[in-house]
């Protein structure tokens, strides 16, 4: 059986990130999650774990009461007509 993996908007969590002035690499270090894995989840290849989740949130200072805004936004699909 394959396994789901959700289609999520990681705008929001991308801008953060951004915000840091970090480069994408140090980020990945820094949390503990390879770069290309990492890359690979924001490209919906792939989804955190519950680890991946809190060390990057901590890093980027995500409060834990807006983690959901950061790492569970999922993607509407539009109508097409």
């Amino acid at each position: 059986m394959a396994k789901f993996v959700g289609n999520f908007n990681y705008t929001k969590l991308k801008q953060r990130m951004a915000d840091t002035h970090l480069s994408f690499a140090e980020i990945a270090q820094e949390s503990e999650i390879d770069v290309n894995i990492l890359q690979r989840i924001l490209d919906n290849e792939a989804e955190f774990d519950q680890g991946q989740i809190i060390r990057l949130a901590h890093l980027l200072g995500i409060e834990d009461g807006a983690i959901s805004q950061y790492f569970f936004d999922l993607k509407v699909r539009k109508n097409e007509q």
